[in-house]
């Protein structure tokens, strides 16, 4: 909480950032919390407040409210959120003299500041692993959805279905765009495939089937893609819509079969070394096809 050359008294209030933590449980804040990996983005969270005099106040709409474990304010203040989040106090600052920008850029490399800073972040680290490792199914679904880079509505090529919770339908080429990554992953590490050797055989055996029919299959990526881009592409040339509804049907739900079977049985191993496919892995299972087909 600096005073700045001017005089000015600047505070940092967490009171946002502690709302969206102590609300993690609310599946709209999932995809909101898991992003926050460093101290920039929490600035996004973190407000910029003033202390000044009662009379200065007047009429600027004060918030008696103060993030828990705020400082005590300066004998005399009050409390003024400036509407400004950290990551933004520059847009804030225009009109300071240059010594209070100065002396703000310094506090923000100061050890008290940093420190601060990264327990913050600690706590953040902390309710993810929390989120993660929850035992919902709703919020395994979010997570997953996020770790495959998803938002729950941002494509309009997939479904949502509507009942007690939301759920996104995977389509086939997501599937496939897994299974393939799991595969491929397989080849190269055969010291993963021996911990599942008749789980991996069946998946290998399947994909040989599907790629020897649909010969969009067999084309190759750098591991470096990531399994949605994979099934983005493969939609655009795979022409799936291009057979009969009953083959469709047929091939897709041969998947989630294909899909919850591996997640069932080495969900665990695909999750350490597969996680974006095992992502894909656990949406599908989770659905209502996925838990009709166990």
């Amino acid at each position: 909480m600096p005073q700045l050359p001017s005089g000015r008294h600047v505070a940092i209030d967490p009171y946002p950032l502690l709302e969206l933590l102590d609300d993690s449980d609310n599946a709209a804040n999932i995809h909101k919390i898991l992003p926050i990996d460093s101290i920039s983005k929490m600035m996004d969270w973190l407000l910029v407040a003033y202390f000044i005099t009662p009379e200065d106040a007047h009429g600027k709409g004060i918030d008696p409210k103060m993030g828990e474990g705020s400082l005590t304010p300066p004998p005399g203040l009050v409390y003024m959120r400036t509407g400004f989040t950290l990551s933004r106090w520059d847009e804030l600052a225009v009109d300071w003299s240059k010594e209070d920008r100065t002396a703000m850029m310094a506090f923000l490399s100061e050890p008290r500041y940093l420190d601060y800073m990264e327990h913050r972040l600690m706590n953040v680290k902390q309710r993810q692993q929390r989120i993660l490792s929850s035992d919902s199914v709703t919020t395994k679904l979010l997570a997953g959805m996020w770790m495959a880079g998803i938002h729950p509505a941002q494509d309009e090529n997939h479904q949502t279905i509507w009942g007690e919770e939301t759920l996104l339908e995977w389509d086939t080429y997501d599937m496939l765009a897994a299974l393939k990554r799991i595969v491929a992953y397989m080849v190269t590490h055969p010291e993963i495939y021996q911990e599942h050797g008749n789980v991996f055989d069946r998946a290998s055996g399947m994909w040989q089937m599907f790629s020897g029919h649909h010969p969009f299959l067999r084309q190759l990526f750098t591991p470096d893609i990531s399994v949605r881009d994979v099934a983005k592409e493969w939609r655009e040339v795979g022409h799936l819509g291009l057979l009969s509804a009953e083959k469709q049907a047929w091939f897709h739900n041969q998947m989630v079969i294909e899909c919850t079977n591996l997640c069932n049985l080495a969900g665990e191993t695909l999750e350490k070394n597969c996680p974006h496919a095992f992502a894909i892995l656990t949406l599908v299972s989770l659905s209502p096809a996925g838990v009709k087909s166990t």
